[in-house]
């Protein structure tokens, strides 16, 4: 005997893009409202996912901890009595974000008044840089275009003593494109041609979603892991 299961469900999803915890509510109250609505029609709604967006690394204005405890109270709230409800989430940029660099290779720079960068005609008369580097928003930096996250990189070495002044700059990706804008305005020492820049927390809507537009091809991944932590996922740790 075959029988028909039909699990009805909501879910929801704000974005990967937001710091206040508190735009949860909304979605929890609409939730509560669609639940209360499938009892009265005789359709108990089984699951609520809560989507994604969970910060996958802590800054001042949004924490992993500080959303979470926002949303067990808004549960308390608004649905503690659905005992019966299940509940699940998409974390994957939770996941994602953090264990991913990037480095990023100087292809040229070239010297400019430092108002190009600032637009600032007061600043005619000092020094600026502009950047050309491998990687722009067509390719692991659309994440500037996609979740709007701008990354902030600093130069991979620090450099020698004599490298300490900073610069006004801007960091252009490699396309010619005119949005093709890595960073908009930084302070940095002067990079060198060849050297390098790196960037934390890329893991998520970087390379996933890059192209090769103009013929820029995508970037090869490459692993790593310290031996502390590869002696415990080997199970090896010394005790």
């Amino acid at each position: 005997m075959m029988m028909n299961l039909i699990l009805l469900a909501t879910r929801f999803h704000i974005g990967s893009g937001y710091k206040r915890p508190e735009v949860l509510e909304n979605a929890i109250r609409h939730s509560k409202n669609l639940i209360d609505i499938g009892k009265k029609l005789g359709h108990p709604i089984k699951i609520l996912d809560i989507g994604g967006g969970f910060p996958g690394f802590d800054t001042e204005e949004a924490s992993f901890k500080k959303i979470a405890n926002f949303l067990r109270d808004l549960i308390e709230k608004y649905l503690s009595d659905n005992k019966d409800l299940m509940m699940i989430a998409e974390p994957g940029k939770f996941f994602t974000h953090s264990p991913v660099s990037k480095a990023i290779n100087v292809i040229s720079s070239v010297k400019v008044p430092a108002s190009r960068i600032t637009t600032n005609e007061s600043d005619s008369d000092k020094t600026g840089y502009m950047y050309y580097v491998n990687q722009g928003v067509f390719g692991t930096f659309c994440c500037r275009v996609y979740s709007r996250y701008f990354p902030v990189g600093e130069p991979l070495f620090s450099g020698s003593e004599n490298d300490k002044e900073t610069f006004d700059s801007l960091i252009w990706g490699p396309t010619c494109h005119g949005m093709d804008q890595v960073e908009e305005h930084i302070k940095i020492r002067h990079l060198k041609d060849e050297e390098w820049l790196y960037y934390s927390n890329m893991g998520a809507y970087t390379i996933v979603a890059s192209s090769t537009f103009n013929g820029f091809e995508i970037p090869k991944p490459f692993y790593f892991i310290d031996e502390d932590s590869w002696k415990l996922v080997q199970g090896t740790v010394d005790k």
